[in-house]
């Protein structure tokens, strides 16, 4: 039965307890304390200061999702909304020279290449939430770049066991909107293929798994004007900044309003010329048509993934005859809104809709 299967946070979460959005700005609230402008947009944004020192309750956003507050600080870059006294803003600066200073001449620069070479004008608050989304994202992919040791190699295993088992060993596919990898090093390297970035009408993919990735991956790279490069391995956090002219960063979709990755040229809107979005969308719609089984593990369909439902929508599922759900609700809301979800989206009857509720980690056992 050919089979595609939906990977959520939920999924991560489960296996290798990386956080999900609603636990992540809680996660790596030490590493938030220890950057330089993502913590100053966090406080101004959030409010608590008293006389310029932080107060007991000045990590709110500990309790808030990381969406929520990469929103912020994206809607903040294009349209700041904060005001500051001068001081505060030279102190902004200080920093990023400090910063500038210590980076100048390496391989990659990043804090440098604004205060040196970059020639756009902008406002002292756009700075602040330009460089805020920077660390920000340098936080994600790093908390995301795990590699499979022996104990999550075991669980992975029982995975693919599984899901192979329940595919009746036959054609599979993978929609991941993670950023980790660990799914593809599950598998052997000469067992898939990514469906997606750059595709070439020349290779041939047949009896291999194709992984999609809607909002990228840890180990995609993204230059200016570039197609995307992948990389075998995680990429680590030096070989990213700007490098001759050109920003390198990781290929990950920011959890901001329309969340679509475009050309990073680079920090000014609009920026035009999408990077894989329409190529994801083909390869979602090539890999549903064909899909008899659905396995869906941690993914809710969120309302902030509009763009993804609308996709999964216009999909040709005419030949779907069941779909398996894997999670975990806190409410049996939560159960009868993924199946209500699920029955609207793909068109298929409720009673074709398996739904596991005790999470994966008991799915595999």
């Amino acid at each position: 039965m050919k089979t595609t299967v939906i990977l959520g946070a939920g999924c991560s979460k489960g296996m290798a307890n990386l956080p999900t959005d609603v636990s992540f700005m809680n996660d790596r609230n030490d590493e938030i304390f220890k950057s330089t402008f993502l913590l100053e947009a966090l406080l101004e944004l959030y409010h608590r200061r008293e006389n310029g020192v932080l107060t007991s309750s000045a990590a709110l956003w500990r309790k808030e999702r990381l969406e929520v507050c990469w929103n912020e600080i994206e809607e903040n870059r294009l349209r700041p909304k904060i005001i500051l006294k001068s001081n505060e803003i030279d102190n902004w600066f200080r920093k990023l020279n400090e910063l500038a200073k210590r980076e100048k001449g390496s391989e990659y620069e990043y804090y440098s290449y604004f205060l040196y070479e970059d020639s756009a004008s902008r406002s002292p608050y756009q700075y602040l939430f330009i460089f805020a989304e920077w660390e920000l994202r340098k936080i994600v992919a790093k908390r995301f770049e795990t590699i499979l040791d022996v104990s999550l190699k075991e669980r992975y295993d029982r995975l693919r066991t599984k899901i192979t088992s329940t595919a009746n060993n036959d054609c599979l596919n993978f929609i991941s909107f993670n950023y980790d990898t660990l799914i593809e090093q599950s598998y052997s390297p000469d067992d898939w293929y990514y469906a997606g970035p750059n595709p070439n009408p020349g290779l041939v993919h047949k009896n291999k798994i194709g992984i999609i990735k809607p909002h990228g991956s840890v180990n995609w790279l993204d230059i200016d004007g570039e197609d995307i490069i992948i990389h075998d391995r995680p990429i680590a956090s030096d070989k990213i900044g700007y490098k001759n002219g050109k920003l390198h960063r990781h290929a990950i979709v920011g959890l901001v309003g329309e969340k679509k990755e475009y050309q990073t040229t680079a920090i000014d809107y609009p920026r035009n010329n999408l990077v894989y979005a329409d190529q994801i969308s083909n390869a979602i719609n090539t890999a549903i048509e064909s899909t008899q089984q659905l396995i869906i593990i941690g993914y809710s369909f969120p309302i902030t993934d509009g763009h993804i439902r609308g996709t999964f929508r216009h999909c040709n599922s005419q030949n779907l005859e069941k779909v398996i759900i894997i999670d975990q609700p806190r409410e049996s809301e939560q159960k009868e809104a993924l199946i209500d979800k699920t029955n609207s989206i793909f068109g298929i009857p409720k009673d074709k809709i398996d739904f596991v509720s005790e999470g994966i980690e008991n799915w595999i056992k």
